[in-house]
């Protein structure tokens, strides 16, 4: 429903960005990282509007930040399990 709201609204630019925010928080919430990225970069690098840009932005980097803590976390217990 998201993206046909690309081709039916395309008028309305501001909710065609909010659509593809919530499509990427939807592929968050549902674990597809890789799509929620995807979709984020897409946006930053060919939306026309800075505020959607900016909202992108802000919430490729909350992804990010996550992914490297999941990871720095996932690191320390390998090194724990392989002092033990």
């Amino acid at each position: 429903m998201l993206v046909e709201l690309k081709s039916s609204f395309a008028a309305y630019t501001e909710w065609v960005g909010k659509a593809f925010l919530l499509m990427a928080d939807n592929y968050e919430a549902m674990g597809e990282i890789f799509q929620a990225r995807g979709t984020l970069k897409s946006l930053v690098e060919n939306f026309p509007l800075q505020n959607v840009k900016a909202q992108a932005t802000e919430r490729l980097k909350r992804i990010e930040d996550a992914e490297l803590k999941k990871q720095t976390q996932l690191d320390q217990d390998t090194t724990d399990n392989q002092k033990n």
